[in-house]
């Protein structure tokens, strides 16, 4: 289990399209590619992103762990 801040960064485009932080990143970032598969995801741009450019345009990244 790893706690820190964590992100999707967009390849194609260059920037970063969702910033998070958790307890838990594994389990959060699992739950997100689920919900985004699902085209269920709660932030509209981050679902509209990934359904257009598809899971292999981003990098899922740890950016930062913390206590």
């Amino acid at each position: 289990m790893t706690i820190g801040v964590y992100w999707f960064y967009q390849k194609s485009l260059d920037r970063a399209i969702y910033v998070g932080s958790s307890q838990n990143i594994e389990r959060r970032i699992r739950t997100h590619i689920g919900k985004l598969k699902q085209g269920t995801h709660s932030n509209p741009k981050f679902q509209n992103t990934w359904s257009k450019y598809g899971k292999d345009d981003f990098l899922i990244e740890l950016l930062e762990e913390t206590d």
